[in-house]
């Protein structure tokens, strides 16, 4: 669970207090040198949803960021303070975005952060021209995601230690058709 934290939470302070905090966090992009930290955040917040430790390491390899990666796609972090809260990773597929990672310390979960980069991702997709942004969301992550607008368009459906997963598969449209961002 998330440590102690002096940021406002969600629970306790008032919604102009979470965007108060969250306009503080500079968006910028990844350095290749911080691949490792990256995928240490990336794990955290994995293991915040209270994941079986053997799920968490079959997952390692997915959750790892390498410094090619960050060279390949474009990876954002969000800061406060000097420190890395999270961080997001779009990639460019034929005719869509692929937001294949998005990902904050827990103790930073609940604080507009991820709406933040979030909305960064979708402003940065729109302007490289893209119709819409594809998300393979963890089930955690689905009412997130609905409420920045993404909708559900199927299921990925897999067995993980005798358990049945299911991995939403969500669109979020940004250009009409004509192109005028939405």
């Amino acid at each position: 669970m998330p440590q102690e934290s002096n940021f406002p939470t969600s629970s306790t302070e008032p919604d102009f207090a979470r965007r108060a905090f969250s306009a503080q966090a500079l968006v910028r992009p990844a350095e290749q040198s911080e691949a490792n930290l990256l995928s240490s955040i990336a794990m955290q917040a994995k293991a915040y949803w209270g994941y079986p430790q053997e799920w968490l390491e079959l997952w390692r390899g997915e959750l790892t960021v390498t410094p090619q990666l960050i060279s390949w796609h474009w990876v954002f972090v969000a800061e406060i303070s000097k420190r890395v809260a999270g961080f997001y990773m779009l990639a460019a597929r034929s005719d869509y975005a692929s937001l294949e990672h998005l990902w904050l310390l827990p103790e930073f979960i609940g604080l507009g952060l991820g709406r933040k980069l979030f909305l960064h991702a979708r402003k940065l997709a729109a302007s490289q021209g893209f119709p819409f942004i594809q998300i393979v969301a963890d089930p955690n992550a689905v009412g997130f995601y609905q409420r920045m607008g993404a909708v559900i368009m199927r299921d990925i459906r897999y067995q993980l230690f005798q358990t049945e997963r299911v991995l939403p598969v969500m669109r979020l449209d940004i250009l009409s058709e004509t192109g005028e961002e939405l």
